[in-house]
């Protein structure tokens, strides 16, 4: 079994009721792996505005799948 986390991308306000962590992307990769989880869950409020290569490049440097996007 992998564990992972949900995470907002930039597009979604920040606020408390969010329940994913809330952090540009570089920080929220980051913290996750540094917290020994194996990805990351992405909570997406429009995904036109999310640079995918920058995600797969962010995975990729932090050993993080994304398993799933929740819009």
């Amino acid at each position: 079994m992998k564990l992972c986390y949900q995470v907002s991308t930039p597009e979604v306000r920040l606020a408390p009721g969010v329940t994913a962590y809330q952090a540009d992307l570089e920080t929220s990769f980051r913290t996750v792996a540094q917290c020994g989880y194996d990805g990351v869950e992405l909570m997406v409020c429009d995904p036109v505005q999310i640079d995918a290569a920058h995600v797969k490049e962010l995975a990729s440097k932090y050993n993080l799948e994304v398993p799933m996007v929740c819009t």
